[in-house]
């Protein structure tokens, strides 16, 4: 049975940080080890809680991170930066580098310093180890599996994110929040090393003591009822807040230029769009009203109208913001050619998106659209070049590849059509179709092509995967992941605060 099945929708919160299997715990864990661990929970995360797919806000995060991370000395690992559909606020990042921001936890900050503060920190602390190092100073019963741990974690997390279910007491003796917690040692670790990745990086680290107070400061207001999940495993204090003023005064620090429109602009894109549209609605409607010139508010609104249907008022309020939002244009002309996209009108849809192509030649969102347009104009090679360019600035977007498929099918190249759908289904995890797809492709492919590589590696999977061992899933996993970033980064479009507009 498929592990979804079982445990769809729950949450995930950040003490994922130590499923690590217990026969791996050793006095010294090697780089190795780590990186298999690592692996283990890579899986299980990416197969139980939903990430966002937006692609201007999934890239914003990337590019932040990766920006981060190129400041690291010495460091064996290639840090990936995910943004999760959860309203909470937590993050989290696995051993070797995988970091997760919750969307709760992006929308509750007000600038892009605080962002960078926490992720930052997050980065610290899969720089320095911590996880294996907190479970190197566990012992006997307190090592727990990774079985047992995870099933623990995500049925907390179905109770609200309480860490007292039935079905982790017994041998753990109620003692998870202690397991999941990092030492005072680890905290200040990763707060000194956080703030000098994050300065270092050109950011004001009053980002990160904004942010971190923030979280405090919402734990005593609700007198520790309604604890923060980042705060469960990463405790603050008013010590905490002194020190890190403290740094404030004792290091150099940098000074942003204070620019957080891209900043802004993502988080309205992650409330209009993950919010409740009810929600949504409330939100960006009462903003309106407050203030009629506020163009975040009415961008939000329009993109919520455009959830709702109705197309009509969101054309009407994506006209107004182009007299009130200039340097917003690229923007607003992609919600322009959306709804030209859900109302059949390819050619209005197209226009448009080549526009915003021109003045932002990496945006992956208009790339997408611009190709959707061109398919159903009947424009294949125009459609497969923009469709393709897509597709190398995120192999993992499985709309892209499937419509990528469907304009080389209609151009006769059925090899490459069955490739692209094949390795859609793959990603799906449908493997009757993948099967299907990828054996036709392999038959007709030229050997050696770089297509043709990744379909026999699918296919290679397909075929074994039912007398693999799980450290062999694992391993082939985690190569998928890593192909996948390889592409990605190989082209690093120039990130969001190089201000393209």
């Amino acid at each position: 049975m498929n592990r979804r099945s079982i445990f769809r929708g729950l949450i995930l919160p950040l003490c994922l940080f130590i499923i690590l299997p217990t026969s791996s715990l050793s006095a010294a864990v090697s780089l190795a080890e780590e990186r298999r661990m690592a692996r283990q929970a890579l899986f299980e995360v990416m197969d139980e809680i939903p990430m966002i797919t937006d692609p201007d806000s999934v890239d914003y995060v990337r590019s932040l991170g990766a920006a981060l991370a190129s400041h690291l000395q010495d460091d064996p690992f290639r840090y990936h930066f995910w943004l999760v559909d959860v309203q909470v606020m937590n993050a989290f990042a696995l051993p070797a580098g995988y970091v997760f921001i919750f969307c709760g936890m992006f929308t509750a900050l007000e600038s892009e310093d605080e962002l960078a503060g926490i992720m930052a920190h997050e980065i610290s602390h899969a720089h320095l180890h911590h996880v294996v190092r907190r479970m190197d100073m566990s012992s006997g019963a307190q090592k727990l599996s990774l079985a047992a741990m995870l099933a623990g974690i995500l049925l907390g997390a179905l109770s609200g994110g309480a860490l007292t279910s039935a079905a982790i007491m017994g041998s753990v003796a109620g003692s998870i929040q202690s397991q999941i917690a990092f030492t005072r040692e680890f905290e200040e670790e990763a707060d000194g090393y956080g703030f000098l990745l994050m300065t270092g990086s050109g950011y004001s680290g009053q980002g990160m003591v904004d942010s971190f107070g923030r979280l405090w400061r919402q734990e005593r207001l609700t007198g520790g009822g309604n604890i923060p999940e980042y705060l469960r495993t990463h405790p603050a204090s008013a010590a905490r807040m002194e020190r890190m003023e403290s740094m404030l005064s004792r290091y150099p620090h940098g000074k942003s230029d204070g620019d957080n429109r891209e900043f802004l602009r993502v988080k309205t894109r992650l409330q209009a769009m993950y919010l409740s549209i009810a929600d949504a609605y409330d939100l960006f409607r009462s903003r309106v009203r407050q203030n009629p010139a506020d163009a975040m508010a009415q961008y939000g609104l329009a993109l919520v109208e455009i959830r709702q249907g109705n197309y009509r008022q969101a054309e009407e309020i994506a006209l107004n913001l182009e007299k009130i939002w200039p340097e917003g244009r690229p923007f607003i002309y992609k919600l322009r050619a959306a709804i030209c996209l859900l109302h059949g009108d390819f050619t209005a849809a197209g226009n448009f998106y080549q526009e915003v192509v021109r003045i932002r030649p990496h945006d992956r969102e208009a790339l997408s659209g611009l190709g959707e347009s061109l398919l159903n104009l009947n424009r294949f090679q125009e459609a497969v070049d923009n469709l393709s360019a897509a597709l190398r600035l995120n192999p993992q977007d499985e709309a892209v590849r499937y419509n990528l498929g469907m304009a080389l099918g209609k151009m006769g190249r059925s090899a490459e059509a069955g490739a692209q759908l094949g390795l859609t289904f793959f990603q799906r995890k449908n493997d009757k179709a993948a099967s299907y797809h990828l054996q036709m492709a392999s038959d007709k492919l030229s050997s050696g092509s770089e297509l043709d590589e990744q379909v026999k590696e699918a296919l290679d999977r397909l075929n074994t995967s039912r007398n693999l061992s799980q450290k062999d899933l694992d391993e082939l996993w985690d190569k998928r992941i890593e192909s996948d970033y390889n592409k990605v980064w190989r082209q690093v479009p120039p990130p969001p605060w190089s201000r393209e507009f």
